[in-house]
């Protein structure tokens, strides 16, 4: 009985602390983050670090399942085997992006990130900011910047 009591409340913690910090603007703000990976505006040093730090974390996790995980290979061969692959193989990709989506946001610069939850609770305009550090510059095509410049008549002398 005490068990389910335990149990209970720690449910109830656990999802009035997620629900408060994971709103918008909270502290763990999930959309935000995955929309400043998005963001060509971000500098590329924090989404790197970001990433990074995501699946040194996921990396470990599975380092400590292991054991039991290879356990359950050895008691269940083929399924065993199956199974734990599918889930390191999801735990490495949507725990790496999950992580790196709670971070970017504190890792960024900070009036990037303000801008940015501005512009996604509508108070300003989505802005265009030039790329500062150049990194996720677009590439000129060949094709859109002309050879030579257009030769135009001279205009400084009367007729």
């Amino acid at each position: 009985m005490s068990i389910s009591v335990v149990r209970l409340l720690g449910e109830r913690v656990a999802h009035k602390t997620l629900t408060q910090h994971s709103r918008v603007g909270g502290f763990l703000d999930i959309k935000l983050g995955f929309s400043m990976l998005k963001d060509r505006r971000v500098p590329f040093k924090p989404k790197f670090l970001a990433v990074g730090i995501g699946a040194a974390l996921i990396a470990l996790l599975i380092a400590v399942e292991f054991p039991l995980e290879s356990l359950l290979a050895v008691v269940i061969p083929g399924l065993g085997l199956v199974a734990d692959a599918l889930t390191d193989a999801m735990e490495a990709i949507i725990g790496t992006v999950g992580v790196a989506t709670m971070l970017l946001p504190h890792l960024a610069p900070k009036l990037l990130t303000q801008q940015l939850r501005n512009e996604r609770a509508g108070i300003i305009e989505a802005t265009f900011v030039p790329d500062p550090y150049g990194v996720n510059a677009e590439p000129v095509r060949p094709n859109s910047v002309p050879a030579v410049a257009p030769m135009r008549p001279r205009q400084d002398y009367d007729v």
